[in-house]
């Protein structure tokens, strides 16, 4: 956390004076691509909030799908709610006003994660997925830093929809299109209008997302991409806790991200998921897994650099055969395998230990 630098604060009373009238105390804590996020008081009180203001970007209707996206979730389901939105469409720039929310750093906890504690951390996230899903929302950048958690509280909440996008449960996302003909903007300071709130970008085969957390169908570029995505990223996160290696998957070229797929869950699969999805594979030899997922994870897992004392016995218990089964249904290469966030919740890890 570092006081708010004179030139940001000299934007955000330029674009958005509403918000140096409601709040006061700025510090900064954190930084995107396209956003800056900073913790505030509320004038006359002690009260603080988080505020995440987006800068312009070549894509503004970006930022009235995020402040729909967080509307439409309703703050259910350990997904963060919004409390009121200012939004300047002149110069495309908006400040998204949450909860400020106490948590750990993943980089202070990631490693020292007892069974329980992870089915905890996974079931949230899960549960925060399942939510979205089924209003239609996939929030397509899962990874730990968007998934406050305490470990300690098990306080948990989703964040950062900027990458989000409207999905159809008839229809696969190469289907969301829509025309940019007649567009009336009627957005103010504080509303995003219907047509805004509405609208649903046209990408083919979309990339978006964080290195190391895409799973094979954006690797591969197809344009048949759904929530399985978010779940497959949901399994990365898992495998990062159990075997205690952050990052897991390294953000690296497409092809060598296949490779390093191959090593830990075999070429089969891959080659499977690419034919499902009508792509070919451009790599000439993928590399093998040596040992079956749960043998490699366990063993990353012992051979860490921190262990608790209950490492041994987990890990040759039934439990570990729960978590490990639902890692590999997790990372199912082939989305039409992957289960589907509510499915995942039905599994014996979760229904056994309720």
């Amino acid at each position: 956390m570092s006081e708010i630098s004179k030139s940001d604060l000299g934007i955000i009373e330029e674009r958005l004076p509403l918000v140096i009238d409601q709040f006061e105390n700025f510090n900064h804590i954190g930084s995107g691509t396209f956003s800056k996020v900073y913790v505030a008081n509320i004038k006359k009180s002690s009260l603080r909030v988080a505020i995440k203001v987006i800068t312009p970007t070549s894509d503004p209707n970006r930022v009235y799908r995020e402040i729909n996206f967080l509307r439409r979730s309703d703050g259910k389901c350990n997904i963060i709610p919004i409390l009121t939105s200012y939004v300047n469409p002149h110069h495309g720039t908006a400040a998204i006003i949450m909860p400020f929310i106490k948590h750990k750093s993943f980089s202070d906890y990631f490693n020292k994660l007892n069974l329980k504690q992870i089915r905890n951390y996974i079931k949230a996230l899960l549960t925060s997925l399942s939510h979205l899903h089924k209003l239609n929302i996939l929030h397509r950048d899962i990874k730990p830093p968007n998934f406050l958690f305490d470990p300690e509280t098990n306080v948990a909440r989703l964040v950062d929809f900027g990458l989000s996008e409207d999905i159809s449960p008839e229809k696969l996302r190469d289907s969301n299109r829509y025309q940019m003909n007649n567009f009336f903007c009627r957005c103010n300071h504080t509303q995003v209008c219907q047509i805004c709130s509405t609208q649903k970008r046209s990408m083919k085969a979309s990339r978006a997302g964080t290195g190391g957390f895409r799973p094979p169908e954006v690797l591969l570029k197809s344009s048949k991409q759904d929530q399985k995505i978010d779940v497959w990223a949901a399994g990365v996160c898992l495998i990062i806790v159990l075997a205690r290696r952050y990052p897991y998957f390294p953000a690296v070229d497409d092809n060598i991200a296949l490779s390093h797929i191959a090593a830990l869950l075999g070429s089969a699969g891959l080659k499977d998921a690419a034919q499902s999805l009508g792509r070919r594979l451009t790599i000439a030899e993928l590399p093998e897994s040596t040992e079956p997922v749960q043998q490699i994870v366990k063993q990353q897992r012992l051979s860490s650099k921190i262990m608790l004392d209950e490492d041994t016995i987990e890990t040759t218990g039934s439990e570990w055969r729960e978590v490990t089964d639902l890692l590999i249904q997790l990372l199912q290469p082939n989305p039409k395998n992957r289960p589907n966030a509510c499915q995942a919740l039905d599994m014996e890890f979760f229904t056994k230990h309720s």
